[in-house]
């Protein structure tokens, strides 16, 4: 690429600073469970947000994070299984409706269109794991969670 999109160095210290939170929450809940297979479901969570902060400093440049705070979770310690699950259901919410909010607030529309995918993608992780906590609580999958399952993408 020879010259770099261009967004507000604000919004992409958000953007990357969330991505760093969400691997290191993910990071955390992976070691906080026993059970191999969410432990799997975890990391691979862990590794595509740090897939995400990737995307976006190759595309915008390396973000200034010098006033940043990341986010504490000491809920994560005593947390639950269905706490566990619960709390990546709402990072996954929160983190889905800030990047919907950034793409349409964006003037530029490369912009706006790498925050609609980025979006969606946090969309399928709370798809996934609301359907890992359904699945867990013994509630029955709505057909479009089916859908998910066996649609090839």
């Amino acid at each position: 690429m020879t010259h770099r999109d261009e967004i507000p160095q604000d919004i992409l210290s958000l953007a990357v600073g969330r991505e760093i939170d969400a691997h290191l929450l993910y990071a955390r809940l992976r070691d906080a469970v026993d059970e191999p297979d969410l432990r799997a479901l975890l990391a691979g969570l862990a590794d595509d947000e740090a897939r995400h902060k990737r995307l976006l400093e190759e595309r915008y440049g390396k973000a200034r994070l010098e006033h940043f705070t990341h986010a504490d979770h000491p809920q994560i310690e005593k947390a639950t299984l269905f706490g566990v699950l619960e709390l990546a259901v709402e990072a996954e919410e929160k983190a889905r409706a800030f990047y919907t909010d950034y793409a349409l607030k964006s003037d530029d529309p490369q912009a706006s269109r790498m925050f609609a995918e980025l979006a969606a993608e946090e969309e399928k992780h709370r798809e996934l794991l609301s359907s890992e906590l359904k699945s867990r609580r013994g509630q029955p999958w709505e057909e479009y969670e089916l859908d998910n399952w066996v649609r090839d993408d």
